[in-house]
């Protein structure tokens, strides 16, 4: 290893080496990296960017659904209301009908008694009135002039 010196000893350090200080190598350049730093930060800034923009997106979403929602809900309770009226009025129109329809069934048999009660007074006084006047046709009537024959003879008879 060692190289042999003219003096014919050996020396402990090669010969193709440089003797001297060595000589300083430059910083590494770090502007690749820098640079690729610089990138990544502008894509994370643009994502956050997008990603806030998307966040308020679907805030707005949010919030044009809850609008939906409540009108659609509004709508339902308006209904809802509307059918329970219609229901009620249907209800108390019923019971007026039960009603109207009691006194129309009261009136329709309290007229038909009277009916009835009416043509028995009728019938009885027919019947008593017919049967009054056979009687009287049947029994003998006495003469109605008690004045004398010749009253009852025409007057300017010849032959008297």
């Amino acid at each position: 290893m060692g190289g042999i010196n003219p003096g014919g000893t050996q020396s402990s350090t090669p010969s193709s080496l440089p003797t001297g200080t060595p000589q300083q190598f430059g910083m590494p350049d770090h502007s690749f990296t820098l640079q690729a730093i610089m990138e990544l930060q502008k894509s994370c800034g643009a994502l956050t960017a997008k990603l806030d923009s998307l966040s308020g997106q679907i805030d707005r979403m949010e919030q044009t659904i809850k609008s939906d929602a409540n009108r659609f809900d509004d709508k339902l309770d308006d209904v809802d209301q509307s059918v329970r009226d219609v229901e009620t009025r249907i209800k108390i129109g019923t019971k007026v009908a039960y009603i109207l329809f009691a006194m129309l069934v009261a009136v329709v048999g309290v007229g038909w008694t009277l009916t009835q009660d009416a043509f028995k007074d009728v019938t009885k006084t027919a019947i008593n009135s017919a049967l009054l006047s056979k009687t009287v046709n049947a029994t003998p009537q006495p003469e109605a002039s008690t004045a004398p024959s010749s009253a009852l003879k025409p007057q300017g008879a010849i032959g008297q």
